[in-house]
């Protein structure tokens, strides 16, 4: 027996080109220009981070286009405890550099990608008291990495 293939119903037609026509209208509504963004070439921008946990940060950005810069970030923080016989330190910063690029989603907000590298460094130390004496350690802790950052930005000045 022969395998034919199955005819579309009429409703099945008429569901398929009407979500074509959507599918098109949707895709005519474009996103905003990219000039509706107010950002422009050689504008220099700040943003900061919210401390958690005694850590906290902030950076630059520098506009390479209206919608392109080159960003540069720095974080940092200090902890310690204090636990009767034992207590220590921590310090540490974490200097970032990559380039973001934002997109348009509607008037004053844009979805952002950032890659870059990071660099990190911790210095800890801790007192022990043992018995009769007190010892005492110190550590350091380097390291590096890449980062891929996703977002969005609200941009509160007029484009």
């Amino acid at each position: 027996m022969p395998l034919r293939s199955p005819t579309p119903s009429p409703r099945f037609a008429l569901a398929t080109l009407f979500l074509c026509a959507l599918a098109t209208r949707a895709d005519a509504q474009s996103l905003p220009a990219s000039d509706s963004l107010p950002l422009r070439r050689g504008q220099w921008g700040v943003e900061g981070t919210l401390p958690y946990s005694a850590a906290g940060g902030g950076g630059v950005l520098r506009m390479l286009s209206s919608r392109t810069a080159l960003a540069l970030h720095v974080t940092g923080g200090v902890s310690g405890s204090d636990r009767g016989a034992s207590d220590g330190t921590s310090v540490g910063v974490q200097p970032a550099i990559g380039v973001r690029r934002w997109r348009p989603i509607a008037p004053a907000f844009a979805g952002f990608v950032e890659a870059g590298g990071l660099f990190s460094f911790r210095r800890s130390t801790s007192e022990q008291q043992i018995a009769e004496r007190r010892e005492e350690e110190s550590t350091r802790e380097l390291g590096a990495g890449v980062y891929l950052q996703l977002g969005a930005s609200y941009f509160v000045a007029p484009a």
